[in-house]
């Protein structure tokens, strides 16, 4: 089976302290929808490490500040960071996308 990853595990927690050491400004809007799945996993007997997707639409004009809150969703624990564009309606959906391929990841 291999090394279990836990983070996820502790992904609320982990948010609350950064947010209490003052590490981020504000907490973030999933805080307490990561806490209550982790409860409900707990009170059915699932003790088995699982993934925490994040979705969101990185801002290409920032790189700075999408690399820092990349890495504020990944100290948090989240295993999965989803970089989706549903709202856009661009001239040239092909330049768009290759745009945003081109970036590359936030890291």
């Amino acid at each position: 089976m291999g090394k279990y990853n836990f983070t996820a595990l502790r992904v609320r927690q982990t948010a609350l302290s950064q947010f209490a050491s003052g590490k981020t400004s504000k907490l973030p809007q999933w805080v307490d929808v990561v806490g209550e799945i982790t409860a409900l996993r707990q009170e059915l007997g699932y003790t088995s490490d699982y993934d925490v997707v994040y979705e969101t639409t990185t801002a290409l004009a920032d790189r700075a500040a999408a690399i820092a809150h990349a890495q504020e969703v990944a100290d948090a624990g989240i295993t999965w960071y989803l970089d989706s564009d549903w709202m856009a309606q661009p001239d040239d959906p092909f330049a768009y996308q290759a745009q945003r391929i081109q970036a590359g990841p936030p890291r």
